[in-house]
Parts: structure tokens; C-alpha cells; sequence
């Protein structure tokens, strides 16, 4: 016998009977916070995001208006599809670039601002999900320089268990979760924010 074949039988002798996967219990006492609202702006903040709280569209698109990073992008992108900004915005100079399907994706690494609608945010780490079907390039999300995502307040889950239980996949369609800017610590274990996608996130929780 070869010592290949020796080796590999003896691993064959050596495996054991897998044992019994666990049943997993309800899912939805994995994790439970009190207050999932409260645990989510945390948790936004942990993951380098900035939480911000209005009370509705209106109010949101006024403090948006009046954000540091709205007030110095040239070339934004509006995906938010309830609501428009001011009229005077729409006439200060700034550029405002549509997002069609037949757009090259390399056309919005110029992008400053990109304001999108998440679906619902995930209190157990922050994350928001997105998806696809509201966006026609999901490209402009990790080109632009800023991000900021709107969130419905009553739109928090409380952990990913209940995030998965709400996707459906009956048809194809592409969709991901964002927490926080982009972020690296591969290099010395020294964490660098905006590595390799937007250099910042700011979520306005709604309602």
C-alpha cells in the first residue's frame, strides 16, 4: 500500500458517527433586547455609524438638508423614493444623478452623497437591510463617498433569526445588509474606516 492510501485509509478508520444536530429552539429567544430601538442606535454607533432620530420624512429631509456632508457634496444621488428636497436645494448648484439599470457602474464613483431607504435595521448589530428591487444600481451604494440610509422606526427586528425570517427569495433579486461605513483591520489589527466604500454611514431612524 502506498503511504497515500495508507494515510487516507487511516483517516477513513479514524472517522466517527457525525453525532445528532441539536434542535435550535425558538429562534426568537436567541437574542432579546427591551428596547430594540434603544439597542440599535447602540449598536449603530458601535459599528462606526451615526444614529440620528426624526420624527417623520419631513423632519428628516430638513436635518438631511442641513448635514454637514449635504451641504458640501457636488454630485448626490436621491433614493429615497417618499420624499424630494427643497426647491431652493434643487436650484444651489448641486448636481443630482439618476440611477438607471443601463448606467456604467463606474459612473458613480464621482458621487459624494447617496441617500437610500433601508427596508428595516437589525438591533443586534446594527444592520440595515437592503434590497435591490429599490435601487437600480446597487453599485452607487459602495462607490459613493457618504451614505446615508432611512429607516422606518418600526421597522427594527431584533436579531437575524427574525431579519431572515423576513426575506423572500421567490424570485431573483439581489439584496444585502449594511452596518456601518466601510471598515478594514487586516493591516497591524489597526482599524481604518472607509477603506474601500463609503467613508461613512448616518442612519435617520424614522418615526
Amino acid at each position: 500500500m502506498s503511504s497515500r492510501n495508507y494515510i487516507l485509509q487511516a483517516l477513513r478508520n479514524a472517522q466517527n458517527n457525525a453525532p445528532e444536530l441539536q434542535h435550535p429552539g425558538s429562534f426568537d429567544q436567541a437574542v432579546l433586547f427591551d428596547d430594540p430601538v434603544e439597542q440599535f442606535i447602540e449598536s449603530v454607533q458601535v459599528v462606526a455609524g451615526t444614529p440620528v432620530i426624526c420624527a417623520d420624512l419631513k423632519e428628516c429631509a430638513q436635518q438631511i438638508e442641513k448635514h454637514e456632508l449635504f451641504r458640501e457634496a457636488n454630485i448626490l444621488c436621491n433614493l429615497e423614493p417618499n420624499w424630494n428636497f427643497s426647491a431652493s436645494q434643487k436650484g444651489s448648484g448641486k448636481e443630482w444623478m439618476e440611477v438607471n439599470e443601463q448606467d456604467d457602474p463606474h459612473s458613480f464613483e464621482k458621487v459624494d452623497l447617496c441617500i437610500m431607504q433601508g427596508q428595516f435595521g437589525v438591533a443586534e448589530n446594527g444592520a440595515i437591510w437592503i434590497d435591490s428591487r429599490f435601487v437600480a444600481q446597487q453599485a452607487v451604494l459602495f462607490l459613493t463617498q457618504h451614505l446615508i440610509l432611512t429607516v422606518p422606526r418600526q421597522e427594527i427586528v431584533q436579531n437575524m433569526h427574525q431579519a431572515y425570517a423576513r426575506l423572500s427569495f421567490d424570485s431573483a433579486y439581489y439584496g444585502c445588509f449594511i452596518a456601518g461605513p466601510s471598515k478594514t483591520a487586516d493591516i497591524e489589527q489597526a482599524l481604518v474606516i472607509g477603506a474601500h466604500g463609503p467613508r461613512s454611514l448616518t442612519v435617520y431612524l424614522i418615526g
